[in-house]
């Protein structure tokens, strides 16, 4: 993960404390997003409707955030 630009070490030796890079970050929070166990999971017991309805409304939710807010729509993986 550290040669793949993901992590990057704390020090110079290879028992330094690893920390998420800014890329790291980005691919974690896209992959949560596209983990479907997690979307089926939230979703139980929601009628096909109210799910359309409630995308739509996360949708303008998110696009009133502020534009330095990752934009999950639009990344690509």
């Amino acid at each position: 993960m550290v040669a793949r630009g993901l992590r990057a070490r704390a020090g110079a030796e290879p028992q330094s404390p690893c920390e998420i890079t800014d890329e790291g970050r980005q691919k974690y929070a896209l992959l949560l997003a596209r983990d479907g166990v997690l979307a089926e999971r939230a979703l139980a017991g929601f009628a096909p409707d109210e799910i359309d309805q409630l995308a739509m409304l996360l949708r303008r939710l998110i696009a009133n955030t502020d534009p330095g807010v990752l934009d999950l729509w639009a990344a690509e993986p």
